[in-house]
């Protein structure tokens, strides 16, 4: 008797045992399933053209420009990011050409960071970007035509811009806001009515060109992947354009992916 009361007892316990290591788990689950997103890492990744470094009294920014040519500033915060190392020899706060044909892909999310008032006064934290890793990619800087049909050509002295359909371009100018048509033209051979992505030619794999008529005369639009200013802004374009027409008119400009 005795000894059948003990082993009750024992599997009574065991039992009781199992139980609250069920418990523990069941609630170690609601838990982790419960962390708000808000407290999770987001990452998101970019592919972009490497600016320059910036310095001031709170750190250094890495800056970046995307393909659609939005600027990217990332802040230092003290993490070893991967990548960056190349950053090191570098004269801060100079734009280096040699980057403008080197694009990276680069991962980046948002940290705290502690900006400084004056002298060692820290003021207040701050949401800001901060990159987790980059890395470099093959050139690949071809001038789609998905991107020609995203991209408005423009110039000043005198004022015109470009905007680019699958099947005609549009030219405008003060004299012509509701535009010319631009129908496009193949170099050689007898196409009715060709589209953009039958005339658009690789001059090299940063440049393209696109034959056309406005007016029944011959029009040349050159466009190139490379930094450009309209001299009448602060902005810098990611593209730089030149439109040749027939009488010895050149107009030049520059070129915006819109999104």
């Amino acid at each position: 008797m005795k000894y059948a009361f003990h082993l009750i007892s024992v599997l009574l316990m065991t039992f009781f045992l199992l139980s609250c290591e069920e418990r523990e788990e069941i609630q170690s689950k609601t838990n982790i399933e419960a962390t708000p997103d808000s407290l999770k890492q987001e990452l998101t990744t970019i592919t972009a053209k490497f600016d320059a470094v910036y310095t001031n009294s709170n750190g250094a920014i890495f800056s970046f420009t995307d393909k659609e040519g939005k600027s990217y500033d990332f802040w230092e915060t003290g993490e070893n990011v991967e990548g960056l190392e190349f950053t090191r020899s570098l004269q801060p706060n100079y734009i280096d050409p040699k980057f403008d044909n080197i694009l990276f892909e680069v991962t980046y999310t948002t940290r705290k960071k502690e900006f400084y008032l004056s002298g060692s006064e820290v003021g207040e934290l701050r949401d800001v970007l901060s990159i987790v890793s980059v890395k470099e990619l093959k050139a690949d800087l071809n001038i789609s035509v998905e991107d020609i049909l995203r991209m408005q050509l423009s110039g000043t002295e005198p004022f015109w811009s470009i905007k680019f359909k699958e099947d005609y371009a549009e030219f405008f100018t003060p004299d012509n806001i509701d535009g010319v048509k631009i129908f496009y033209k193949i170099e050689s051979g007898n196409k009715a009515k060709p589209k953009l992505k039958d005339v658009v030619k690789n001059v090299d794999k940063l440049a393209v060109e696109i034959l056309g008529t406005l007016k029944g005369e011959r029009i040349k639009i050159k466009i190139k992947r490379e930094k450009c200013s309209d001299d009448m802004s602060d902005e810098i374009f990611s593209f730089s354009a030149e439109v040749l027409m027939s009488k010895s008119t050149k107009l030049n400009g520059c070129g915006k992916i819109h999104l």
